[in-house]
């Protein structure tokens, strides 16, 4: 028998807190996803959760602070790969690769070179980010300090963990978005001294980093411990025109060369890529970051997952904003299951695990964040209504996508909690 729903008390009653819900959705380090119904979370100042799991009356004397006996409890999304300062791009144009990037986001990112717009569009892009139900992201600023400050500041106030980043190129764009290595070596050795690892190493690709950047890069982030975000392998012209350009036998051992693969390396797309370049990536353990909508809305076309899968590749799911139409990592979680239906087995669960733990644990935050369970921090979703009638994982991932489908992708969570502290 259930416990019965604990009033609100005085703050000072209590040094835990709780939220209380009919159903508790939560991926697990394991890979498990599980259902819980009439379902309690229990967290103390600190964030860290004591309980996750069937209401008890053990803890009957935490403060209520969120939830009730209708709504639905849920572990927070994270999207290892998203570009803050294309936000206002995403869904409005589709242009292939390098196309889309001479014509539209070049342009845009040069904007964020001034103070004011790139604190505003840094405000902008977290308040959208939590709307969407994204608790922890790894984020491409502009590539310029000021963007990657205003970014990394903008998170901090809000409390929301990310790795964050100018992007760093000093060839193959407009030259006021270049700078040399020297340069960008000084950004980021400030970047490091203010925001930790928070500051994340960020060379865009190839095609915009000459091999002494890269290099540079791989340096950096192995004296620091940072992480690196960036991409490979999204087109087949960008691809060949990577080989032709480096010599390299294939784009991965160009990113290897540079000593950019490894554990705390998450690389965008990975489409086109050979049996080798896989087996690269496996052994190093690097984390591709699938990103199904904006491969879509670009045409660079679809990820072989069963390849993947065969190799053992680390991934997770993200969404590439602005090439991507959404935020929303259940929009991403939609495409996905249409992208794959078909062509390999794919199915609810898993998708939500790719888009939530997996990308915690991508960024270097699994062993804290990413899952409702004991020990880790209270970082979850809270839906006013959960769907009726629903007693499966698949089931209340699919109640929740039909949500989205028919209502809209931004407007289905109530609330959100970082660390047990509301930022939404």
């Amino acid at each position: 028998m259930s416990a019965a729903f604990p009033a609100a008390r005085d703050e000072k009653a209590s040094d835990t807190f709780a939220a209380r819900g009919r159903l508790l959705l939560t991926g697990h380090p394991d890979g498990r996803v599980t259902l819980t119904p009439d379902a309690m979370l229990v967290w103390t100042s600190t964030g860290a959760l004591l309980h996750a799991g069937p209401a008890t009356a053990e803890f009957a004397e935490a403060r209520l602070v969120a939830g009730s006996p209708r709504a639905m409890l849920l572990a927070g999304f994270w999207d290892p790969h998203v570009h803050l300062p294309q936000l206002e791009l995403a869904g409005r144009y589709r242009e292939p690769l390098l196309t889309w990037l001479e014509r539209r986001v070049f342009p845009e990112e040069a904007r964020h070179r001034d103070p004011a717009v790139a604190r505003g569009a840094a405000e902008s892009f977290f308040e959208a980010l939590l709307a969407a139900g994204t608790l922890g992201a790894g984020i491409f600023a502009a590539p310029s300090e000021t963007s990657a400050v205003c970014a990394l500041e903008e998170a901090w106030r809000r409390g929301v963990p990310c790795r964050c980043g100018p992007s760093l190129m000093d060839t193959g764009a407009p030259a006021d978005l270049l700078a040399p290595v020297e340069r960008w070596e000084e950004i980021q050795q400030r970047l490091f001294r203010r925001f930790a690892r928070d500051a994340a190493v960020v060379p865009r690709f190839v095609l915009a980093a000459s091999p002494a950047l890269l290099t540079r890069c791989g340096e950096l982030a192995r004296s620091h411990r940072a992480f690196v975000l960036g991409h490979i392998a999204e087109t087949k012209d960008e691809v060949a025109a990577v080989l032709a350009s480096t010599g390299e036998p294939s784009y991965t051992e160009v990113y290897e060369r540079a000593g950019l693969l490894g554990p705390r390396t998450v690389l965008a797309h990975g489409i086109h890529l050979d049996d080798t370049e896989l087996g690269l990536l496996a052994f190093s353990r690097t984390v591709i970051a699938h990103c199904p909508a904006s491969n879509r809305a670009l045409g660079s076309g679809r990820m072989p997952l069963e390849r993947l899968r065969a190799r053992g590749v680390r991934w997770c799911l993200a969404s590439d904003v602005g090439a991507a139409p959404e935020l929303s990592l259940l929009h991403v979680i939609d495409t996905f299951l249409e992208v794959h239906r078909g062509q390999v087995r794919v199915d609810e669960q898993e998708a939500y695990w790719r888009a939530t733990f997996a990308g915690a644990d991508a960024l270097g935050y699994g062993a804290e964040r990413g899952a409702l369970v004991p020990g880790r921090q209270a970082d979850f979703l809270v839906v006013a209504e959960a769907p009726p009638r629903v007693r499966t994982p698949r089931g209340a991932i699919r109640a929740l996508l039909r949500r989205g489908r028919e209502d809209g992708w931004n407007g289905l969570f109530e609330a959100a909690y970082v660390s047990g502290h509301r930022v939404r």
